[in-house]
């Protein structure tokens, strides 16, 4: 049995769309997964801020506690 030319086409082009599809997926789920790392990162520096600045007031509380010679 033969395909016929436009049976050919169709196939190529089916093909073609479930490959751009599987690519575009996989893209999609690369963001998704920059997008959480993204955050993390953001969390982790917001955090490393607020103990950087604790610490700061820390030594400013210490600094004024001590007594002048």
């Amino acid at each position: 049995m033969e395909i016929s030319a436009s049976k050919r086409e169709l196939i190529a082009v089916m093909r073609q769309y479930f490959a751009a599809k599987a690519e575009l997926e996989s893209l999609l789920q690369r963001s998704h997964r920059l997008k959480a790392e993204m955050a993390s990162l953001m969390q982790r520096a917001e955090a490393w801020g607020r103990a950087a600045s604790g610490a700061d007031e820390h030594d400013r509380s210490a600094a004024e506690a001590e007594p002048e010679e």
